[in-house]
């Protein structure tokens, strides 16, 4: 019962960790894209579309049931992660124990599970890896028990046939699993795994000729980067043990030399086991990384739990079964896990930008006749975007065509176009820039840009009040509180230029004056066209308070013979 105890424990550690500001950090683009897509109704026209070039259909499926039950939030796509991660603790526990006989060592593999920093990361990730990392241990310790008793080879087929639906590269664990029977040099279970392997290969058949469509007929290209050996030892191992860290070549080999040296020359009966687990998936990955960029450690994430079984498998032999050794050299590894970990909640950049704020500031800005541009194609702005105006993402081909002409007929259709800052928007902004008004004031990397022909409908405010017999204010709208638009009819072309007054006053005596030309001198009152319709943007940067705002017209270098006209109160 005390070991049952401390599972608990352990089971409670691990899941309030990773239940620590699950939803505090915005959905990465691969979680957007899980949400918007792999939401989708399976069967459905649009689902069938998809899995044209979008693989591993059994985790599209799990996510559809699980959102119907959960929603699509932050929180509730990043749960699902959060419990089969914990719960795959259990399963690492009883397989350790399974293969070392002793509850304390397998109760030690469950403590570095609850700290290791690679494992939290997933578990925060709403993506399928750390589905696996209680899947792929479960169907391991499904699999030694089939070859102890041939009547369990059901559970593993049903079980390790949906774990490769939900990720194809589960093969490289059941290839594993056929080198170690090739290991244990026993044809009778030889031949047991093969049959039922090969009614697994039928299972499977749908899911192959999926594949098939997603590689050869939808052209599918993997996205990470191709195979590099060396990467194996200075980034892999140090990152699926330690969480994201990069090592010297020379420690890395050290590293891996150690657990598997360390393995090789342990006496355990299982030891053989837990090297193929670690070894095999990294092969293949390497290979097949030779032709696909394929070759990220989140791959194979679920070698990670193998990982901590080898640390405390060869502790506990170097030690000779002294308890005490082992449970110093966990507590020294679970204080470098906690560095790792308190740098990911506290000081680590987080996975993803402020899409939420940005949305929300666009959400306040636009309307049914905006149109919001972004150059990097990612999926979060879809899930994120919630504004009444048209969202458009930039095509990889977009400069190829006739962009310019695309431009000139957003120009006509949209009263305003915000532009967010990447490398791909540069050449759009600068032909913006040349053939619109920029809008100061934006913030979040946006440039907004509105054509010069003034259409009525921007106008929030109407007014209809002359000023100085030169023009018309036909209203104002305001940007949130960084800029207000004016908007003048011409009465006159006038001999000299006119400024614009602009006051925002708090008390009497008390003013913010925002005097300037007409859209910052760019229009001048001498050649502007009497009855057409200008804006005049000015950027707001004053502080909080509550403002009268009064405005007037008078010629430049006369401010003392303005005549001001409140219009408005204020408060940014």
């Amino acid at each position: 019962m005390r070991y049952w105890g401390i599972l608990t424990l352990l089971i409670g550690a691990a899941f309030l960790i990773r239940l620590h500001h699950l939803d505090t950090v915005n959905l990465r683009g691969d979680e957007a894209y899980n949400a918007v897509h792999w939401t989708k109704t399976p069967f459905s026209p649009a689902w069938m579309q998809m899995i044209q070039y979008e693989p591993n259909p059994g985790a599209l499926i799990t996510y559809w049931a699980w959102s119907q039950l959960t929603g699509k939030s932050e929180f509730a796509l990043r749960y699902l992660p959060v419990l089969m991660n914990t719960f795959g603790l259990a399963v690492m526990v009883a397989l350790a124990r399974r293969l070392m006989g002793d509850w304390r060592l397998a109760l030690l593999v469950g403590a570095l599970w609850v700290g290791a920093p690679f494992l939290i990361w997933h578990a925060q990730d709403a993506r399928q890896y750390a589905l696996l990392t209680a899947l792929t241990p479960l169907n391991f310790y499904l699999f030694l028990g089939a070859l102890e008793r041939k009547n369990r080879w059901w559970m593993y087929l049903l079980v390790q046939t949906f774990t490769i639906y939900l990720y194809y590269v589960e093969l490289f664990w059941v290839a594993a699993q056929g080198v170690y029977v090739l290991i244990l040099r026993r044809r009778d279970l030889f031949n047991q795994a093969v049959r039922v392997w090969l009614m697994m290969g039928v299972l499977l058949i749908p899911l192959f000729v999926q594949i098939y469509v997603v590689v050869f007929v939808g052209d599918y290209e993997a996205t990470a980067t191709s195979a590099d050996v060396s990467a194996l030892f200075t980034r892999f191992f140090p990152t699926l043990l330690f969480g994201d860290n990069t090592f010297p070549l020379w420690a890395g080999l050290m590293l891996v030399v150690g657990i598997i040296g360390g393995l090789c020359f342990s006496d355990w009966r299982g030891k053989w086991l837990v090297v193929v687990w670690i070894v095999i998936p990294l092969l293949l990955l390497t290979l097949v990384s030779i032709r696909a960029n394929f070759f990220l450690p989140r791959y194979v994430v679920t070698v990670t739990p193998a990982l901590l079984l080898a640390v405390v498998m060869i502790v506990a032999w170097l030690s000779r079964r002294r308890l005490m050794i082992p449970l110093i050299t966990c507590a020294l590894l679970a204080g470098i896990f906690s560095i790792e970990v308190r740098d990911y909640f506290v000081s680590d950049p987080p996975k993803a930008p402020d899409w939420v704020s940005l949305m929300d500031y666009l959400a306040t800005r636009t309307t049914e006749h905006t149109l919001v541009v972004f150059g990097q194609p990612d999926p979060a702005i879809e899930y994120y975007f919630h504004g009444v105006g048209g969202l458009y993402l930039l095509p990889m081909d977009w400069y190829q065509g006739d962009w310019q002409a695309e431009l000139d007929e957003f120009l006509q259709r949209y009263d305003a176009i915000f532009v967010a800052a990447d490398p791909f928007t540069g050449q759009l902004r600068d032909y913006l820039t040349r053939h619109a008004q920029l809008i100061p004031g934006d913030a979040l990397n946006l440039a907004q840009f509105r054509p010069w022909q003034v259409n009525p409908r921007e106008i929030q405010h109407p007014l209809n009040i002359e000023l100085a017999g030169v023009a018309i204010l036909r209203g104002y709208t305001h940007l949130g509180d960084e800029t207000i638009l004016l908007y003048w009819e011409p009465l006159v072309q006038t001999e000299v230029d006119y400024s614009i007054l602009l006051h925002l006053e708090r008390a009497p005596g008390d003013v913010i004056a925002l005097d300037h030309g007409v859209a910052g001198g760019v229009i001048s009152t001498r050649v502007w066209q009497v009855g057409a319709l200008y804006r005049d943007p000015v950027a707001l940067n004053i502080p909080a308070g509550d403002y009268a705002i009064y405005v007037g017209m008078y010629p430049t270098g006369a401010a003392g013979d303005a005549t001001r006209v409140r219009i408005d109160t204020y408060e940014p």
